[in-house]
């Protein structure tokens, strides 16, 4: 028999009237009762006492990953990951036609005003660079995300162009074709939505800002009735779409109540599966204090039938750490994510479609995972969470220490214990086990 140890990423969550044995790095879990914890606290410190009393059930923790073999160097495993992850055949370009910048979640998105529209040249070495880059990397995949507080304003003219070339692009050599739109704006015109409907749209995600900064003179009532009123009819003339809603606002003051009822009211159930809604806090300092009002948002969403994504408990490589993923700016500038750090982007796309960089951009591009430091090294979140971006970090101050218990899961913002128990609930009616019946 093998010697087998613990994981050093186990949970131990109560839920209900049980305990959930969750593993990390598996993302599987086996719900105990209360009364029969204790003796699985003792077959877990004690392997080979569970081979000799509970065999079937010892296979059991060992599928599940709560028990592994006591060689495996679990930190190793999770480097061998990300290398695959980040080396991935999956492109992911963002073609910025605002410029924004993140908070301290990445799901957190802010849009700044629009800028000129992307020039001829840009967009012809835009195209240069798809039929380059698609055919020399061997790509499986293209993910196209437009980011812009005006995509209106832009669909019949770059995207449209880009978008309908990258469609081309892909299908000549058989790569898998995503868009993904973030803006503010939701008054489509009817020719803009037929274009929507051509193109392979994933999802759209829309910026709500309710914020007491941003709303001091505008009745908030009147600014989400006519949200939802806008809102209703693309869900309605895009039926296949993820509509992903970020909301903005201070979550002390946020009126939920009205704002569930007001959407319920909108959206049929059959509707409400291709929708997720997300709320974060306008000031970081209040972060922790909200988030047991978060999740409580949360779960009543996810009561009403919305699509909360709780399936989607996968560790997060951020797009920085990605071998194929660029943001471009409509200048023709490129770095390795969206985030604005009042510096200029360390590359630009030539017009033959190659990336040019400066040589003296060292970090953000490096081979290091974001994670190698001794806070996310030592952290049992870490399979999760995958450690914290640099531009993150560098907006924060590197040297700032957060505590494990102060970190928030994107995209929902909610401790990772708060997340799993939610994720396990999503998972619970697909769960069948009768092993426990050795125990």
């Amino acid at each position: 028999m093998l010697e087998l140890k613990e994981s050093r990423y186990n949970y131990r969550l109560h839920y209900d009237d049980q305990v959930l044995f969750f593993n990390g790095m598996t993302r599987q879990f086996i719900p105990v009762p209360l009364f029969l914890q204790e003796i699985v606290e003792s077959f877990l410190a004690n392997p080979y006492k569970t081979s000799q009393e509970s065999p079937r059930f010892l296979d059991k923790l060992k599928s599940t990953g709560l028990l592994i073999d006591k060689s495996i160097d679990e930190i190793e495993v999770i480097r061998e990951r990300h290398q695959q992850a980040r080396n991935a055949a999956s492109y992911e370009l963002i073609l910025t036609l605002d410029e924004p910048f993140v908070h301290q979640n990445r799901s957190e998105i802010s849009l700044a005003e629009n800028r000129s529209a992307m020039s001829e040249q840009v967009r012809q070495s835009i195209k240069r660079h798809l039929d380059r880059y698609v055919v020399q990397h061997h790509l499986q995949q293209l993910q196209l995300e437009w980011l812009g507080k005006g995509v209106h304003q832009h669909l019949q003219h770059e995207i449209k162009e880009i978008s309908e070339y990258a469609v081309n692009v892909c299908q000549a050599n058989k790569v898998d074709f995503q868009i993904g739109i973030t803006t503010h704006y939701l008054s489509f015109k009817e020719q803009d939505v037929a274009l929507l409907k051509k193109l392979p749209v994933r999802s759209i995600r829309l910026l709500l800002d309710l914020s007491n900064q941003g709303k001091q003179h505008v009745a908030k009532e009147e600014v989400v009735v006519t949200f939802l009123t806008h809102l209703k009819q693309l869900v309605t003339s895009l039926p296949d779409v993820l509509f992903i809603l970020l909301i903005q606002s201070d979550i002390q003051s946020f009126d939920f109540q009205s704002f569930i009822q007001s959407m319920n009211e909108q959206f049929s159930e059959q509707e409400r599966v291709n929708i997720s809604v997300f709320v974060h806090d306008e000031l970081s300092a209040s972060r922790q204090n909200g988030a047991s009002l978060r999740e409580d948002m949360l779960r009543r969403l996810y009561q009403s039938g919305y699509n909360q994504q709780w399936e989607d408990l996968l560790p997060m490589l951020c797009s920085g750490e990605k071998r194929h993923a660029y943001t471009m700016y409509g200048e023709g500038s490129v770095g390795k994510c969206a985030v604005s750090f009042n510096q200029t982007a360390p590359g630009y796309v030539t017009t033959h479609g190659n990336i040019f960089w400066d040589e003296t951009t060292t970090r953000m591009d490096s081979d290091i995972p974001f994670f190698e430091n001794m806070r996310c090294l030592s952290c049992k979140h870490l399979p999760l969470c995958m450690g914290q971006c640099i531009p993150i970090q560098r907006i924060q101050g590197e040297d700032k220490v957060v505590a494990s218990s102060d970190c928030l899961l994107p995209p929902w913002g909610i401790s990772p214990e708060s997340a799993i128990r939610n994720y396990c609930s999503s998972m619970m009616e697909h769960y069948v086990d009768d092993d426990k019946s050795e125990l």
